[in-house]
């Protein structure tokens, strides 16, 4: 058999052939397609041997898919101009079908066997038929939507995750999976999983997302998220507050993180006891209690990133006042 698939049969008798169309690396390049081809007997008269035969039989596709148009091509030898005759079934119904080319319905799927028979006719004579078969081969899945989900951290200090949301459809109605790529400005890929920590990236950065679907066959296309940049994350305050000291001052020296890296965070105090205060750019609350301050404060305190990111703590400070014990009788 040449690399094209057309087969030279010198042999007697029913011959039943498979298929190998080589591809260049010496891989077969489908296990779809059979052929049969009948030869005239030992011993058949000479007119019969001089029939029209049909010497090759082949598709120009090593498989069929649904909704494509698929040729079955033959070569034969005869003593004048042969015409082929077609005939074509679909697990073993006729196809309303003429000619050597057809359409494979839509409703066909994978596995689902399409016959041609062929025979060539010279004049009145007829040869013997040819049969060929092939079948309806996978077909892969492909993304019709891909988005992508923020999940919010359990805390200020937690950014959460992205989270890949995919939509796949697949012809034949397999399972689908999926595999993933986020790819981060400046890093290449960082993670093959379907969620990306946002701690992975800093403001400005663009990121990526890439997908593809698999039947558990064949993977099919791969698709990408439109690029998208990571926002402003705002200052986390990673400090707690402490409590009067003896002499009733309180003395909180605020401490926050910013993972955008800006520097001059401002502070301010927006709610507290009417003599407390806060240094704006050291982060320093300061405040005296006296005994008309008996009780629990709430206090609100707030940073700000001055680049639209900003968070706040909210604390108590309780003030108890010493009753003296009465004197003894």
């Amino acid at each position: 058999m040449s690399q094209s698939g057309r087969m030279m049969i010198a042999g007697l008798g029913p011959i039943l052939l498979a298929l190998a169309l080589a591809a260049c690396g010496g891989e077969a390049e489908t296990d779809h397609a059979e052929v049969e081809i009948w030869q005239p007997e030992a011993g058949r008269p000479q007119d019969s041997i001089n029939a029209p035969r049909v010497e090759s039989l082949h598709f120009d596709a090593s498989a069929a898919y649904p909704g494509k148009r698929l040729e079955a091509r033959v070569q034969g030898q005869g003593s004048g101009p042969l015409v082929y005759r077609y005939s074509w079934r679909v697990e073993g119904q006729r196809m309303p079908a003429e000619g050597g080319t057809i359409t494979v319905p839509n409703h066909l799927r994978r596995g689902d066997g399409i016959e041609v028979e062929v025979v060539a006719i010279d004049g009145e004579r007829v040869s013997a038929p040819a049969r060929a078969r092939i079948r309806v081969g996978n077909r892969p899945p492909k993304i019709t939507d891909l988005g992508v989900r923020v999940i919010q951290g359990a805390s200020d200090e937690d950014l959460g995750e992205w989270v890949a949301d995919p939509v796949g459809e697949d012809p034949d109605g397999d399972d689908l999976s999926f595999r993933y790529a986020w790819r981060v400005e400046g890093r290449g890929i960082v993670s093959e999983r379907e969620r990306l920590s946002r701690e992975t990236s800093r403001r400005g950065d663009e990121i990526q997302l890439i997908v593809w679907p698999s039947d558990g066959i064949e993977e099919g296309a791969s698709f990408e998220s439109a690029p998208f940049r990571v926002g402003n994350s705002p200052p986390v305050i990673v400090s707690r507050p402490p409590g009067l000291d003896p002499s009733g001052r309180f003395v909180y020296s605020i401490r926050a993180e910013d993972r955008d890296g800006d520097r001059g965070l401002r502070y301010s105090l927006l709610e507290g006891p009417a003599s407390m205060s806060v240094d704006p750019f050291s982060g320093e609350v300061t405040w005296t209690a006296t005994a008309d301050d008996a009780g629990e404060h709430v206090v609100v305190v707030e940073v700000d990133d001055r680049q639209g990111g900003a968070s706040r703590q909210r604390f108590h400070v309780g003030v108890e006042v010493s009753v003296p014990a009465a004197p003894a009788p």
